[in-house]
This record gives structure tokens, sequence and C-alpha cells, in this order.
């Protein structure tokens, strides 16, 4: 799969997006988080047709906080703790910490 691909950045990015609009909310924290630590760098255009510099860290959590990303409107997806409260989620583990 592509998502651990160190050379291939914006098929990261795309796999990325494919799997937000595709997978069920637990399993899209399980497969998205693991890449916010993930500091490579995006070339995004915006919606006035300028390209941003953002960062695959900050594009997941856009996937994970935002109901548009890239132009497309992305499905419902509960936040973590309501997931994490109905026993769907386990808590997340804090780096920091280990």
């Amino acid at each position: 799969m592509f998502l651990g691909e160190a050379n291939y950045k914006y098929l990261t990015a795309m796999a990325l997006l494919y799997m937000r609009l595709t997978l069920k909310a637990p399993d899209v924290y399980e497969v998205l988080e693991p890449f916010y630590v993930d500091n490579r760098k995006l070339k995004v255009r915006n919606s006035i047709g300028n390209y941003e510099l953002t960062y695959i860290d900050q594009f997941v959590d856009n996937l994970l906080s935002q109901e548009v990303c890239l132009g497309l409107t992305l499905p419902f997806v509960p936040r973590r703790l309501a997931l994490e409260n109905q026993g769907l989620l386990n808590p997340r583990k804090n780096l920091i910490e280990e």
C-alpha cells in the first residue's frame, strides 16, 4: 500500500483522502491519525487557483476536522471523543508520556 512510502507524498495524500471518504468513522481515525507525525511538504491548490504550502500532518488534521477539503464535501464523522465514549475507539496514546 502507498500509505507508508516516503517517495510518494502526493499518492499518500490522495490515499488518505480516499480513506476519509470511504471508511467508517472508527477506521478513519485509526488509519489517518498515525500521519500526524508526517511532516512532508505538499503544494495544494486553493479555491482561487493559487498554490499554498501545507504538510501531510496539516492535511490529515483538515480531513479530520473540516467539512470541506480540496473542494470536496466530506461525509460526517463524529468527534474522536464521542467514539471513545461509545467504546468504538480506544483512547489515543500520548507519545509524550512514552
